[in-house]
């Protein structure tokens, strides 16, 4: 397997950290939920590929019993924007789970 390549610097957050912050009424979407971060990151990279930028991963929170990292797709406060990306996602074969 080859090593993993330096990514250039972006304005998004590293896949460790938190997702960006939302607006109380904002939607993102769920897309996937695996037990190993680079399972996590081989989705997040494949979906920002397939044109969705805002693609996150939710760390699970230490200690839990079940942990997953959530690979997501938002925030989206415009419900409109979210419906169309939603839309998108279904189109790329994702089955995307809305999260408050």
């Amino acid at each position: 397997e080859a090593p993993a390549k330096k990514k250039a610097p972006n304005p998004e957050p590293a896949a460790s950290s938190a997702p960006p912050q939302a607006p109380a009424n904002s939607i993102s979407y769920q897309i996937g939920a695996v037990t190993k971060l680079v399972d996590a990151e081989r989705l997040l990279d494949e979906v920002k590929k397939k044109g969705f930028p805002r693609a996150f991963i939710l760390s699970p929170v230490e200690g839990d019993p079940k942990p997953f990292f959530k690979v997501q797709v938002g925030p989206f406060s415009d419900l409109i924007e979210a419906q169309e990306v939603k839309k998108k996602l279904v189109d790329a074969k994702y089955d995307p789970l809305p999260k408050k």
